[in-house]
C-alpha cells in the first residue's frame, strides 16, 4: 500500500528489522520487531500506529511536562547504538515519542538508520493530519490530553452522519499537529466497528497533504493506488452547493475527488479504499486558508466504504 501512494523504502535500522518508507517531509516505519511494544501492540491491534513521533522545540522539556501534568511514561529501553528518545503513552495505548532540533534527536535518520535518496514520489508533501477513532465516552478526555499536554486549541464538535448512526467529531491543532477525534456511540457505524474490531485500535486514517491533487490522483492511479469510489450522486449534490464549473467537476468524479470549501479557501480530498483491519489513506490539498478538514463529505465517504465492507456480523478474515 505505501509503494501504491508513491512511497519509497530509504532505509533500515541499525539494530532492529524496522524499514524507513520516505516521500516529501513524510517518514514513515514499518516494524516487524518480534518483541518489544509495536509486537505488544500488533498483538493486541493488528497492523496499527503504534509510534507517533512529533519534532517540539525541546523534548526533554516537553517530556517533564507532560509527566509534571500525568501523562503517562513509557520506557522501552534503547539498544547499543540506539537514541533514547522520551516517550509518553498516547491514545488506544498508543506511543508518543518527542524529538526536538537543538539535540541528537534531530540526527534520528543518520544515527538509527542507514539511509538512502527517496524515490519520486507521487506529490505528497507531508502528513496533513491524524484521524483518531474512540468511544464516544473516552472522546472528552483524550480531548483534554491534547489541549493540556500539547497546548492545542480545540474546533467546534460536529456530527458525522453514518447510515448506522452519528458520530461525533472534534479536531485539535497544535502547531503542525493537527488530529481529528472521532467518538462512536453507535457499534454499527463505521467508527465503531473499527474500534470493535481492532480493539481499541486509534489511527484509523493518515491524511497526506499535496499541492496539486489532480497530478497526485494520476500519479497515483499508474501506481495501483486502491482508489475509494465515490458515488455519482455526490457530484451532482457538489455542483449545485458550491456553483462549481461543470469542467471542473468533471475532473473531480474523473478522480474521485472531493469538495468542500470556507470562507478561507478551498479543499480537495482523495481516498483509498480501507484495509481489512480498517486503517485507511487520505490525500488534501488545501488552498488559501481553508481550515477545515471536509466534514461535509464524511457521510459520501462513509457510505462508499460500507459499500465495501463486509456485511454486519460477518468475521474479520
Amino acid at each position: 500500500m505505501l509503494k501504491a501512494t508513491g512511497f519509497t523504502q530509504t532505509g533500515t535500522h541499525v539494530s532492529r528489522p524496522v524499514t524507513l518508507w520516505r516521500q516529501g517531509a513524510i517518514n514513515i516505519l514499518v516494524n516487524t520487531d518480534a518483541e518489544g511494544f509495536s509486537r505488544t501492540s500488533y498483538v493486541a491491534h493488528g497492523t496499527t500506529v503504534s509510534e507517533v513521533a512529533l519534532m517540539v522545540p525541546d523534548a526533554r522539556a516537553a517530556y517533564a511536562r507532560a509527566l509534571a501534568l500525568l501523562a503517562q511514561d513509557h520506557d522501552q529501553p534503547a539498544r547499543a547504538g540506539e537514541l533514547d528518545i522520551p516517550a509518553i503513552r498516547g491514545v488506544g495505548g498508543s506511543m508518543i515519542r518527542l524529538l526536538d532540533p537543538a539535540s541528537d534527536l534531530a540526527r534520528i535518520w543518520e544515527m538509527d538508520f542507514r539511509t538512502k535518496g527517496p524515490g519520486s514520489g507521487a506529490g505528497l508533501l507531508g502528513i496533513d493530519h491524524l484521524g483518531q477513532t474512540m468511544a464516544y465516552d473516552e472522546m472528552l478526555s483524550w480531548a483534554l490530553y491534547y489541549t493540556s499536554i500539547f497546548g492545542a486549541t480545540k474546533a467546534p464538535m460536529v456530527d458525522v452522519a453514518d447510515p448506522d448512526g452519528l458520530v461525533r467529531s472534534q479536531a485539535v491543532q497544535s502547531g503542525g499537529l493537527r488530529v481529528t477525534l472521532n467518538g462512536a456511540e453507535a457499534r454499527r457505524t463505521l467508527a465503531g466497528r473499527f474500534v470493535e474490531d481492532t480493539f481499541g485500535a486509534s489511527v484509523q486514517h493518515i491524511a497526506f497533504g499535496t499541492a496539486d491533487i489532480f497530478a497526485t490522483a494520476v500519479d497515483l492511479a499508474s501506481r495501483g493506488f486502491p482508489v475509494l469510489e465515490i458515488g455519482a450522486n455526490y457530484y451532482e449534490d457538489v455542483e449545485a452547493r458550491f456553483g462549481l464549473d461543470p469542467a471542473l467537476v468533471a475532473r473531480m468524479k474523473a478522480a474521485n475527488v472531493l469538495y468542500d470549501e470556507d470562507a478561507g479557501g478551498q479543499f480537495f480530498q482523495l481516498y483509498s479504499a480501507s484495509r481489512s483491519d480498517g486503517l485507511f489513506f487520505e490525500i488534501v490539498q488545501r488552498q488559501s486558508n481553508y481550515l477545515g478538514y471536509g466534514a461535509p463529505n464524511a457521510p459520501f465517504r462513509i457510505a462508499a466504504q460500507k459499500r465495501n465492507t463486509r456485511p454486519s456480523g460477518m468475521p474479520r478474515a
